[in-house]
């Protein structure tokens, strides 16, 4: 455990979770836009089919979006994040809790 949190700290992780970052959104796209949770087929070939079909499809509709100019999605802001900025008296309680 501690040896994570060094490298964490150490900024040595960096790359990887860049390289897992654009993983998990690539994944996170194809099964919200082209239902790719569930296999339509059995068995490997099919299966392999499949995959590369969705594949070159999500890869038309990132095209589709970058020749027409359409924003990404913005990035998801975690909960406590959003009470944090919503609340008045938040900037001096950073203040304060920064300060000691």
């Amino acid at each position: 455990m501690q040896e994570a949190r060094q490298a964490h700290d150490s900024g040595a992780h960096a790359p990887l979770y860049a390289l897992r970052s654009g993983i998990e959104a690539t994944f996170s796209q194809a099964v919200r836009r082209l239902d790719l949770r569930h296999a339509r087929y059995r068995g490997h070939a099919k299966l392999q089919l499949q995959l590369s079909s969705t594949a070159a499809a999500l890869n038309l509709l990132r095209l589709d979006d970058w020749r027409r100019e359409r924003p990404r999605g913005p990035t998801r802001t975690a909960r406590f994040a959003r009470l944090h900025r919503a609340s008045p008296s938040a900037s001096q309680t950073t203040r304060a809790l920064c300060s000691t």
